[in-house]
Formats: structure tokens, sequence, C-alpha cells
């Protein structure tokens, strides 16, 4: 599978990884953490026939929008088939807030204006 989602700055906390969110609830179900399992979570998702009765929109990270199913086809054209609009993930990490290290303050509010666009080009609405 290829990914044109590695032109653009991810929005996991490492070059190329998702966000850390992610990462946590595939460990706490035991599940190793794999370009696989990346691709195949959000595309059970997405594929049920009826999820677009269910759902208008997808915020997406930037891995997945750039990411293929299973089959080859691009998950924005598996949304598009479903009515459902894409969205992209533009910040960039979230950090613990001083005194409370268990709230969480989203960063990266530097180049919001510029960074959209790469995303918009493939799809992305909001």
């Amino acid at each position: 599978m290829t990914s044109s989602a590695s032109r653009h700055e991810p929005t996991g906390s490492e070059p190329g990884r998702p966000a850390s969110a992610f990462r946590r609830r595939l460990a706490a179900l035991g599940i190793p953490e794999t370009e696989e399992t990346r691709r195949a979570y959000p595309e059970s998702i997405v594929t049920p026939p009826v999820v677009g009765d269910c759902i208008s929109g997808a915020i997406l990270h930037d891995e997945t929008i750039g990411q293929n199913a299973k089959y080859g086809t691009p998950v924005i054209e598996i949304l598009a088939k479903a009515d459902i609009i894409p969205g992209i993930k533009v910040d960039t990490v979230a950090e613990d807030t001083a005194p409370h290290p268990r709230e969480k303050i989203t960063e990266g509010l530097e180049g919001l204006r510029e960074r959209p666009q790469p995303y918009v080009e493939m799809s992305a609405r909001f």
C-alpha cells in the first residue's frame, strides 16, 4: 500500500506515527501497532453499507487521508461514495497543561492558515 500522506507533516507526536490516543487504544486492546492495523481500523468504520446514513463527516489524520483500503480503493473515494464529507485534523499535538497534567491543550496554531491546503487538494473539506 502506498500513501501520499508522507508528503505532509504528520499530526501524531512523531513523524510517520498516528496520534498517541490511537496508539493507546490499540495497546489497550492488545492489538499490535502496524501499518496494516492503522489502515484496517478506520477502513472498518467507513466501509459498512449504511455508514453514510449514520454519519455525514469524518475527521481524518494525515496518514489516513492518503491511505488506500485493503483492495486499493483510496479512503477518500470510499467516503465520497458513502456521501461522507472528509475533513482533516490539522493541529499538531496535544500537550499536558500546567498545573493539570491530565488535561490537554492543542498545539499547532503556527502555520494553520497554510497547513490545510494540501489536504484540500486531496478532497478534505473541513
